[in-house]
């Protein structure tokens, strides 16, 4: 009888235990974060570097062996997304400036490009938030020349064609923003003049683009915030914003101008003016760690030793990058992945 009367009260306790887990709450697992939509139509900037390669085949002489120029312009695009495999078209259209001045000894010329234009197709993987992509198609390139040497007086512009191929990785950081750098190759046909004799400039050009976008279609869905309620011990997002704008390795898109001017350099007394842009883009690798990429490009108006006049360029060009956790804590820090120069 007693034996019966402890196995009823156990039963009763495993039921009564049973009851009660089965009351706690269970903890869900986490929601996957949504994938990046890179679908749609697009519009954008781009700001860079060209350099053109070639010769000007003049007799004794080789009067043009390449110019540094900076560009700037607009790009515009659609993408089609299948799973990880992406195809696109894309145009787009940039100024150039700052061409090959004039040598004075033994010839007298000056080559430079005015605008770029493109047309390609896109071929891309998608992981998320990165796209790899190459690019095929053609470009078309804008040029003004003059010669003027014993026996030869002339200048005229032209507009050459060639074909294109570049690669490029474009990074989705906002909803409808994404960031890319490219760098793409036009090889271009020969411009021969109209002269006695006849020469010909051999071209071809090289340009390293950085370009921001915005998407029509947003790249992912729109969420609510949580609300805060009372008085959050929490930095505001002013203060915030004001912290990170002084962190070299913040998880914060900037893009600051430096402007260097200097005035009598030279034995002209000209002014020689070096503009810094220096855009800092966080790139997410996964929920917790980011890369901080940091790009110098320095845009130089250059005082000439031996003639009155500048020559104009991009100087070197530093890249750097900065590997650091997402969620920093009361210590932030930031180790250098590489650096170039």
């Amino acid at each position: 009888m007693k034996s019966s009367f402890v196995s009823a009260a156990l039963f009763a306790i495993c039921v009564s235990v049973a009851a009660r887990a089965a009351d706690m709450p269970v903890k869900a697992p986490p929601i996957p974060s949504p994938l990046y939509n890179w679908n749609g139509f697009y519009l954008g900037a781009n700001l860079g570097g060209a350099w053109t390669n070639g010769s000007l085949n003049i007799p004794g002489n080789n009067l043009y062996g390449g110019t540094t120029e900076f560009m700037a312009g607009v790009q515009a695009g659609y993408n089609f997304q299948a799973g990880h495999l992406l195809l696109g078209v894309e145009g787009d259209f940039d100024g150039a400036t700052f061409g090959r001045f004039a040598i004075p000894t033994p010839t007298l010329g000056t080559v430079q490009q005015n605008w770029i234009g493109t047309i390609a197709g896109r071929f891309g993987l998608v992981e998320d938030k990165w796209l790899l992509y190459a690019k095929l198609g053609g470009g078309w390139v804008h040029s003004n020349a003059m010669l003027n040497f014993p026996g030869v007086a002339w200048q005229g512009s032209n507009t050459s064609s060639g074909w294109l191929a570049g690669v490029g990785v474009e990074y989705g950081f906002k909803p409808n923003w994404t960031l890319k750098l490219e760098y793409d190759y036009i090889g271009l046909g020969s411009w021969t003049s109209p002269t006695t004799p006849l020469l010909q400039l051999n071209r071809d050009l090289q340009m390293v683009k950085f370009g921001a976008n915005y998407k029509f279609e947003r790249g992912l869905p729109d969420y609510v915030a949580p609300a805060r309620t009372g008085h959050s011990p929490e930095s505001s997002e002013d203060e915030d914003l004001a912290k990170k704008s002084q962190n070299p390795i913040a998880d914060l898109v900037s893009v600051p101008f430096q402007s260097n001017t200097n005035f009598n350099a030279g034995p002209f007394n000209r002014t020689q003016e070096v503009l810094n842009i220096q855009p800092v883009i966080p790139l997410r690798i996964n929920a917790d760690w980011n890369v901080i990429s940091r790009t110098i490009m320095p845009v130089v108006s250059q005082p000439s030793p031996f003639f009155n006049n500048n020559t104009n360029g991009i100087g070197d060009i530093t890249q750097q990058f900065f590997f650091t956790p997402t969620h920093p804590g009361a210590l932030i820090w930031g180790r250098a992945m590489a650096d170039f120069g």
